[in-house]
């Protein structure tokens, strides 16, 4: 697994031993945020997933969330979603707001403000 330290912004990829932890090979690294980083610094599915949370007015649960994504809702869709999430809410660009929902973690800070 991979960690980052912070104000780490990741490599983008990295590249894990073949058979290690949950399928090894190629995996993607999530960029802890810090003040003034745009959603440009994610990668991929990652910066998408932030965007579907920023223009959403609500929380969202990952089956909505892998519906706005364009992907098909299946169990597995659905589950690597929600790993996605829980990563980005690890890495600060996301919150969990309720019992398996997620936001935006700048929404969030700009309700507060």
């Amino acid at each position: 697994m991979l960690s980052a330290e912070p104000g780490d912004r990741g490599s983008g990829v990295a590249i894990g031993p073949a058979g290690t932890g949950s399928g090894g090979g190629i995996r993607v690294a999530v960029p802890v945020r810090e003040p003034g980083m745009g959603l440009t610094a994610l990668p991929g599915i990652y910066r998408q997933l932030a965007q579907v949370l920023e223009a959403s007015s609500e929380s969202l649960q990952a089956g909505e969330l892998t519906r706005l994504l364009g992907l098909e809702a299946t169990a597995s869709a659905v589950e690597g979603v929600r790993g996605k999430a829980k990563r980005l809410m690890v890495r600060g660009w996301a919150v969990q707001a309720g019992r398996g929902r997620f936001a935006s973690a700048a929404a969030v800070r700009a309700v507060a403000a």
